[in-house]
């Protein structure tokens, strides 16, 4: 079982919650129930996540958490250092060659927003 909030990431990372079904338990929280191999996928990602996290620059960490993941001032994109957590660029400049923000996936907008959460 899996607990229901890594149930967008999974769908936003190309995911498909499979066999799923609500599940109501007296010896832990509700959840969605995935075959193994789904739930073992999104404890891999999960960890890989946290170790991207974990890894970033506390003031890199602290501009993506204030800015939810959206809207990243460009300077910061070298330190994401991985192109598939990159959705896309969001503005340019006036003269359109250079971008001057950009987003992350939905999926890591999602892991974002729950990683601050966690972290209050």
């Amino acid at each position: 079982m899996i607990p229901a909030e890594y149930v967008p990431e999974l769908v936003h990372s190309g995911g498909s919650v499979y066999a799923s079904y609500w599940v109501a338990s007296e010896e832990g929280p509700d959840g969605f129930r995935l075959s193994p191999s789904k739930a073992d996928l999104i404890a891999l990602l999960k960890e890989k996540m946290d170790r991207w996290w974990t890894d970033l620059p506390e003031h890199v960490r602290n501009v993506v958490t204030a800015r939810k993941g959206r809207k990243i001032p460009q300077e910061h994109k070298g330190a994401i250092q991985n192109p598939n957590l990159v959705g896309g660029v969001l503005q340019t400049s006036a003269g359109g060659a250079e971008p001057t923000y950009f987003a992350l996936a939905p999926f890591a907008c999602d892991y974002v927003e729950w990683a601050a959460s966690r972290s209050q």
